[in-house]
C-alpha cells in the first residue's frame, strides 16, 4: 500500500522510502510553477546570485554567437540544482527553461521555484515556459529546513 506524506503548498506525495534522517517522495514534474512573489529569494542570497549570474552568461554567449548550437546552452553543477538548458526561438529569445534538480528539500523547493520564475520576469518573456524535474525530492526529519536564514 502507498504511503502518502502532505506537504505544504505541494498537496500529497507519494513516499518512495524513509530512513531514520529523512523521508524520500517520488520524483515529479512541475510545469509553469508558480510562486506567491517572483522576487529574488530571500533564502541563500550568495547561492542564488551565482547561479543567476551564471545563467546570465550562458544566454549572453549564445546570443553573441560564442555557443553555436541553442542544444548547448545548458548548465551542469554538482549542487542540487544539477542542471539547466533553455531553448530559444528563432529571434535568440528564451522559450523554455529546463531545470533537472538531482535532489531537493521540499520544503525549500519554493525559493528555487521563486528564484526562477524571478529569472524568467528579469531575463525572460513572461510567456517562457518554466519545467522543473526533482529527481530525489526529500524532507529531513526534525527539520523545517534544510537551508535556513
Amino acid at each position: 500500500m502507498q504511503t502518502y506524506v502532505f506537504i505544504p503548498n505541494h498537496k500529497f506525495l507519494p513516499v518512495l522510502k524513509e530512513t531514520k534522517e529523512m523521508v524520500l517522495f517520488e520524483p515529479f514534474l512541475l510545469v509553469n510553477p508558480s510562486t506567491e512573489s517572483d522576487d529574488f529569494p530571500k533564502n541563500d542570497e550568495p547561492y542564488y546570485t551565482s547561479l543567476e549570474m551564471q545563467l546570465r552568461h550562458l544566454i549572453y554567449k549564445f546570443q553573441k554567437g560564442w555557443i553555436q548550437s541553442e542544444r548547448q546552452v545548458i548548465l551542469s553543477s554538482d549542487e542540487c540544482i544539477a542542471s539547466v538548458h533553455f531553448t530559444f526561438n528563432e529571434k535568440k529569445e528564451v522559450i523554455g527553461i529546463n531545470v533537472f534538480q538531482r535532489s531537493s528539500n521540499v520544503l525549500n523547493l519554493d525559493e528555487d521555484i521563486q528564484f526562477f520564475n524571478y529569472f524568467i520576469k528579469k531575463y525572460c518573456s513572461l510567456t517562457t515556459n518554466l519545467y522543473v524535474t526533482v529527481s530525489q525530492p526529500h524532507i529531513f526529519k526534525g527539520k523545517t529546513k534544510k537551508v535556513s536564514d
